[in-house]
Parts: C-alpha cells; structure tokens; sequence
C-alpha cells in the first residue's frame, strides 16, 4: 500500500541552502518532506522513517529493461535523509554524520549534523559500550588502569590480582588435592565406620538360587 504524505509547501531557507549542490528537481521533492521548527531551527522529516528512527529518502533513477520482451523497471536510489540533505548542502558526505546540535534523529539540518568518526559516534550514546567507557572505577570503588598490553583496554589492579590469587588455589585444590587423594592406599575402616550388611529378603534368595540377581 502506497504512503501518502502531506504536501507541504517548500520553505524558501530548505531550497535556497540545498540547491547549491543538489538537483533542483530532487530538492524541491526532498523539501515538500520537510518541515521547520521555529523554535530549535530543526527541519523535521515528516516522510518516510527506517526503524531506527532516521529519515529515508528515495528518488528515482532510470527506467531500464534488459530486453526488448521485458517490462520497463524503475530503477531508485534511497539514502537517509540527513545525509542527502548534507551533501546537497556541503556537496560532499563523509562516513559518519552526528547530530551533535540537536540529538534528534529525524532533523534534517545539515548544520546540525557534523562530520565524526564511529568511535565518537559510538561514546556519545547511551549504550553498554559507551557506559563502561566513561566508569572512572571497577564496582568495587577501586581506580581503573590502562592494560599494560592492549591500550584500548582497562582493568582494576586491586581485583585482578585478588582473581588471579583465587584461581591458583582453585587450580591446586583440584590438580593436587584431589589426585594425591585419588593415590592415597585405603584407609582401615573403624569400629564405627563398618557399614553392617543387609540381611537379604526371600526374593533375593531366590534369584540368586536362580542367577538372576546378587
């Protein structure tokens, strides 16, 4: 089923700022999907949205067939809209757009949206990644160092040294311990840990009479 949006009228800022590098046909399509905000300068995509909440637009392209028998087939090019509205803006896109003024998904504004790396990107969100990364202190209140081998790693002296302490005795309790016991000849049974021996009923009597049992 096909999604009808409202039409809303091009504001003149929209198309004045993207038709310095964009297609004018492709901007005037792109801006009736916009919308300003007054109050925050955001220009609110009102179209089509990818699950993630960021803006999707999608244009044509050409019409193509491969042979003379074959239904024409419309060929579309889609990107999310902020990265369109940038590069139509800027004339070029890098890999990575933040919405570093506002911290909304759906705006548009390509003066809201800043060139950044993936791990910038990926610090300023609110995911366990980026948690972890910003703990100054283990759980147990001790300071966090640097790894001496991996400097994109940290850890608690204090903690690691007490694990490591733990897995030794653990270790030796369960490859000694245990194995010289394993070794040890048996030991001669006390008067009190003689286990008396059952008296057999008349059915085992039976099937041992017959071999079918103890």
């Amino acid at each position: 089923m096909k999604t009808h949006f409202p039409r809303v009228t091009p504001n003149p800022e929209v198309l004045r700022e993207l038709s310095r590098h964009g297609d004018l046909s492709l901007v005037d399509k792109f801006a009736r999907r916009v919308s300003v905000d007054p109050v925050s300068g955001c220009w609110v995509w009102i179209g089509g949205k990818d699950p993630a909440g960021y803006g999707v637009f999608t244009w044509h392209v050409a019409y193509q067939r491969k042979t003379s028998t074959e239904s024409w087939k419309n060929i579309k090019a889609c990107a999310r809209a902020h990265r369109f509205s940038f590069a139509a803006s800027h004339g070029w896109v890098p890999r990575e757009l933040d919405h570093l003024a506002c911290d909304r998904r759906d705006c548009v504004n390509p003066f809201h949206c800043v060139p950044t790396t993936t791990k910038e990107n990926t610090l300023r969100s609110t995911n366990p990644m980026a948690n972890n990364a910003r703990k100054r202190v283990c759980k147990r209140g001790h300071e966090l160092t640097q790894h001496p081998r991996n400097p994109n790693w940290r850890r608690c002296e204090i903690c690691n040294a007490a694990a490591n302490k733990l897995s030794k005795r653990r270790n030796y309790t369960r490859n000694y311990v245990r194995t010289s016991s394993r070794n040890m000849p048996p030991r001669k049974l006390a008067h009190f840990d003689k286990v008396p021996q059952q008296v057999p009923t008349r059915d085992q009597k039976l099937w041992r009479a017959e071999g079918r049992g103890r």
